[in-house]
């Protein structure tokens, strides 16, 4: 993507004085008029070679998660994230991905990870 028309405002969730102002993330669908999402995490994060072993692939987190893999994908967003933003997700919760390509020479990603705030549907 050529500049930073669209998507732009996700590189400014990494300073956390702009989290601290928008800690929430308006975002809606045809089925989920009400969606909206703290910010729980932003982190700088490569696309790994399918082969590679050992390493936290977060973008094979998706769609419905047994307990135990939406715990270890949380623990590990968290603990990736450049700043600890008070926001934690337990197993049941809703989450949103926002990525963006990072660098234009290598598949560094950075990513947001949102949590829809209790009481939305």
């Amino acid at each position: 993507m050529n500049g930073t028309l669209q998507f732009g405002n996700i590189w400014n969730y990494r300073e956390k004085s702009f989290r601290d102002r928008h800690p929430v993330i308006d975002f809606r669908t045809i089925h989920d008029s009400e969606g909206s999402y703290e910010v729980m995490a932003i982190f700088f994060a490569p696309i790994y070679p399918e082969e590679q072993t050992g390493v936290f692939k977060w973008y094979q987190y998706a769609g419905d998660m047994n307990r135990a893999q939406f715990e270890y994908y949380v623990d590990n967003v968290k603990a990736m994230s450049l700043y600890d933003t008070g926001v934690t997700a337990e197993y049941g919760d809703r989450l949103i991905t926002l990525e963006t390509c990072a660098n234009t020479h290598d598949s560094t990603r950075l990513v947001v990870v949102a949590r829809k705030k209790t009481g939305t549907i």
